[in-house]
């Protein structure tokens, strides 16, 4: 598989895993805040865990990208090509 392939595909998996790992950790910290879903919250507990999971979208996909790029760097020079 060349580093393009690589690449892309890293960025993929980040873009995917990335916001799932922080939908899952804002979830689990939204059920354990006292205020959120209580009277005055008016929502902004909820639209805290969406922001912050679309916002990991760009990060996760970078974070993909870059992580790609240096296994397939590494996998090269330990090849030999």
């Amino acid at each position: 598989m060349g580093l393009g392939c690589l690449a892309a595909l890293g960025a993929l998996v980040g873009a995917i895993a990335v916001p799932a790992v922080v939908l899952l950790i804002e979830i689990v910290l939204y059920k354990l805040d006292p205020h959120c879903g209580a009277a005055g919250d008016e929502g902004g507990c909820a639209m805290g865990v969406a922001s912050n999971t679309i916002m990991a979208v760009p990060l996760g996909l970078v974070a993909g990208l870059i992580g790609a790029i240096v296994i397939g760097r590494r996998g090269r020079k330990a090849g030999g090509r």
